[in-house]
């Protein structure tokens, strides 16, 4: 995508599309990847010194697995020397701001384990992802489309 620092990893091949397509002139993006789902777990192993990744930042479905696949990749990451996961604070700010809940795949957990799986989210997206998985239900990254990426500048500032 350029010569950046930053690896982005985006959960779906819609909405990779859609970033991809809509990335502004100045941003600091090395590469945008495909996640695959629960696949990132394992692929964030194959990242080596040559790519001279910095930052690795992650935006995906806001339920069970959507965040338990950036936080145990993050973990992996960290295990191997390599820059933890880190949120897209606007991206995730629009999905929350966008996105119409729906009943999850997953079961609900109990707010103990939600409030430990959200510490990898930014505090001000916290609560809500946790009122979601308690309550069973997901916001698919989908909602932060095409049209919204390339008419609201807010996201920008996670790519930089």
């Amino acid at each position: 995508m350029g010569g950046g620092d930053i690896l982005l990893v985006v959960e779906n091949s819609a909405t990779w599309w859609s970033l991809v397509h809509s990335l502004p002139d100045n941003h600091r993006l090395g590469y945008v990847a495909w996640g695959l789902g629960g696949t990132f777990r394992a692929s964030v192993n194959t990242l080596a010194a040559k790519h001279r990744i910095t930052e690795i930042r992650y935006f995906g479905d806001l339920d069970l697995s959507g965040i338990r696949i950036p936080y145990a990749a993050s973990k992996t990451a960290s295990e191997r020397g390599l820059p933890t996961v880190r949120p897209t604070e606007r991206l995730y700010g629009a999905l929350l701001e966008l996105g119409r809940a729906r009943g999850a795949k997953e079961k609900a957990i109990d707010a103990v384990e939600a409030r430990a799986l959200v510490e990898w989210m930014p505090a001000a997206h916290r609560a809500k992802a946790v009122g979601l998985l308690v309550a069973g239900q997901r916001l698919a990254q989908e909602w932060v489309g095409y049209r919204h990426l390339t008419r609201n500048t807010a996201w920008h500032a996670d790519l930089v």
